[in-house]
């Protein structure tokens, strides 16, 4: 669990970009659902969940839209402060994110198909050549895994996932991060929707509310 957390991590990284959280720019936002606090009086006037209603990446989106009305945002490592657990098992992990995965690619089947083969090509294939290249691809290629074991590694420990040989499984938790994406994307579309707890949304409503 913890090889995949430490992936998941990266890629969540790379997208939110927590690091731009305090630009004024409501583009530079990160969310994390179980820590978030928010001064009352903007959440108020922004509207509170309300235009953020029928999204399942609620946290993002309420991190973008609050400082679309004019709040500011800054983020804290609170690592030695509080802790929730995620999950606790990868099963749980691969049905938890079933509900949130197809929502980040805008319920789009060709983002979907793009960020496929942009993974492939950027953080499987370079493990791979490292069996099949020789010469100066080699040479490339033994670099760029280098410093993505490297990224992984010092996450892993700076973060408290785990030891820093967790980066080893990079590759592996990249084809599970695709096989989730997959997973939630077709589903949602031979369903009709997204079925979360209880409760059915369905694909009509959920794509009406884009921010």
């Amino acid at each position: 669990m913890g090889m995949f957390i430490a992936t998941f991590g990266l890629f969540f990284a790379m997208y939110a970009r927590p690091w731009r959280a305090t630009k004024p720019s409501p583009k530079a936002h990160v969310g994390i659902g179980a820590f978030i606090l928010v001064r009352s009086e903007l959440y108020h006037r922004a509207g509170g969940h309300e235009p953020i209603r029928m999204r399942p990446d609620d946290d993002m989106k309420l991190a973008h839209h609050l400082k679309k009305n004019g709040g500011r945002q800054d983020i804290v490592f609170g690592r030695d402060m509080l802790s929730v657990e995620w999950y606790s098992r990868l099963g749980e992990a691969v049905r938890g994110l079933e509900k949130n995965s197809f929502s980040g690619l805008n319920y789009s089947l060709a983002l979907l198909v793009a960020a496929t083969v942009v993974q492939l090509i950027l953080n499987v294939w370079p493990f791979v050549a490292l069996l099949v290249t020789s010469g100066l691809l080699l040479a490339l290629n033994t670099a760029i895994v280098a410093l993505i074991l490297v990224l992984i590694a010092a996450m892993c420990v700076q973060s408290g996932i785990g030891p820093p040989w967790y980066a080893l499984a990079f590759p592996f938790g990249v084809i599970l991060f695709l096989y989730i994406l997959w997973r939630s994307s077709l589903k949602a579309v031979i369903r009709g929707g997204i079925q979360w707890r209880d409760t059915f949304y369905s694909l009509a409503e959920l794509r009406a509310n884009k921010l």
